[in-house]
């Protein structure tokens, strides 16, 4: 958690790191996680069918066409296809992610929750900040 930003709490008298308390909390969220993978979303703000919408109309043909070549027939693809001899340089190179529009809210820790679990408001904090600033390596990728 300390990669994170976060901090256990000091009054925590297990020397684990992190110490069970936090270990619980990050096998609980991993559970719910691994059977909801959407509730990741609908932490930042964003619903399933709203992500899904974006997936089906990027699917539809709404991205753009890379080069003039040939039209793909009989794959079930909307792409079209470039000349190798074109391609040689990029052929292998990733395509730049899908942009999704970020939500104006800022996140609230624990809003959601009715706890009065001490300092968990305070521990959870930095971590939303991170989160909200865009995560470890944001400044570096340009997306803060």
């Amino acid at each position: 958690m300390g990669e994170c930003g976060g901090q256990t709490a000091e009054h925590c008298p297990d020397w684990g790191y992190p110490c069970k308390h936090a270990a619980a909390v990050l096998y609980t969220l991993a559970d719910r996680l691994d059977r909801d993978p959407f509730l990741l979303l609908a932490w930042l703000g964003r619903d399933r069918e709203t992500l899904l919408e974006s997936v089906r109309a990027d699917a539809e043909g709404g991205g753009d066409d890379v080069g003039d070549g040939e039209q793909v027939s009989g794959s079930g693809l909307n792409v079209r296809a470039r000349p190798l001899a074109e391609c040689v340089d990029d052929f292998y190179a990733a395509a730049d992610p899908a942009r999704l529009p970020v939500p104006s809210r800022s996140l609230d820790p624990v809003s959601h929750a009715d706890t009065d679990i001490p300092g968990l408001v305070a521990a959870l904090t930095p971590m939303y900040e991170l989160l909200e600033a865009g995560g470890p390596g944001a400044s570096e990728r340009g997306d803060a």
